[in-house]
């Protein structure tokens, strides 16, 4: 027999027994990174996710977080000794905050020099993102730098390559390139620094202050710390001046432990910041669009790197 309010030991509860589900949806919004990518193994290459942020007037989970969770699951069923090279991913459906994704993994290839993976990430029975993933066995001579990286002038400032030089036409010898001067990270201002003096000055309407209000606690809130690197992008209003190039300075705020790989998969996360604001920039459309979305992600890895360390995140239109 059973007392009021109990139950019988292995019997399941019925709907009135039981209490809501909770999930952790938002709590990456911390500066720790690694709670962002973490993934739970429930079966055979099926994984789910532990924590989901959905950012301010966003319409669902961050894709950064999915294609690095995505990756994370992926790595999970690779044989130590390959390195990831290459991602391509797609996202088809926006992500609910409010319920596990489901990363199934599958083991397309296992070759001696490469292995390549495919996942699927689901919710509600239905495929939100897919990805697939190349690993290579490390080669010696294998390049280092798709693009040649910044170097520094006299005073001390990096001079990164304009996309209007050489690359800009697909053909390295089109023409010389030109270079823009830009300051290091301790010299350039953070995201959320823009947006609180906006406030400050308070040319901002009620509703704008509250968009305002939104990206600066989403900034500070985030486990990567971001500063615009290029002068000129934006007016003494915020608003991104006419251009077709951004750059800006990212670390994540606190060390990521786990090795090369690991570095991977949270530099995954960090890249989905700032792609489609180029696209408005180049395009002057600025104001008025009242929702973008990104279809495709693609990633190359070349050499070893701590994103601890400030990287140059370029971005071209």
């Amino acid at each position: 027999m059973t007392r009021p309010g109990e139950r019988e030991l292995g019997r399941e509860p019925t709907s009135e027994e039981q209490e809501p589900p909770v999930y952790e949806h938002g709590v990456n919004s911390v500066p720790e990174i690694t709670e962002a990518l973490q993934v739970e193994e429930i079966d055979v290459d099926l994984y789910k996710s532990l924590t989901l942020w959905k950012p301010s007037r966003a319409r669902g989970v961050f894709g950064g977080q999915v294609i690095a969770q995505a990756v994370a699951a992926s790595n999970k069923t690779v044989r130590e000794g390959m390195l990831l090279h290459s991602l391509h991913s797609y996202f088809l459906l926006a992500g609910d905050e409010t319920r596990p994704i489901i990363y199934q993994v599958s083991r397309v290839r296992d070759g001696g020099s490469y292995v390549t993976r495919s996942v699927n990430a689901m919710q509600k029975g239905r495929s939100i993102f897919t990805i697939i993933l190349s690993y290579q066995r490390p080669e010696p001579r294998e390049p280092a730098f798709a693009i040649p990286p910044p170097s520094l002038d006299a005073d001390g400032q990096f001079l990164m390559e304009s996309i209007t030089g050489s690359h800009a036409t697909g053909n390295h010898s089109a023409k010389s390139p030109t270079f823009r001067a830009i300051p290091g990270p301790a010299q350039c201002p953070l995201n959320e620094e823009r947006y609180q003096d906006l406030l400050r000055r308070g040319h901002a309407d009620a509703n704008l202050r509250k968009i305002l209000e939104g990206w600066i606690s989403d900034r500070k809130a985030s486990p990567v710390e971001i500063r615009d690197a290029l002068p000129g992008m934006y007016d003494k209003n915020g608003i991104p001046t006419p251009g077709n190039q951004q750059a800006f300075w990212m670390r994540t705020r606190r060390p990521m432990d786990g090795g090369l790989e690991a570095q991977k998969v949270a530099l995954a996360y960090a890249s989905d910041f700032y792609l489609l604001s180029t696209v408005l920039k180049a395009l002057n459309l600025s104001r008025g669009v009242k929702m973008m979305a990104s279809l495709d992600h693609s990633m190359w890895f070349y050499q070893p790197f701590e994103v601890h360390d400030w990287l140059l995140f370029t971005t071209y239109y």
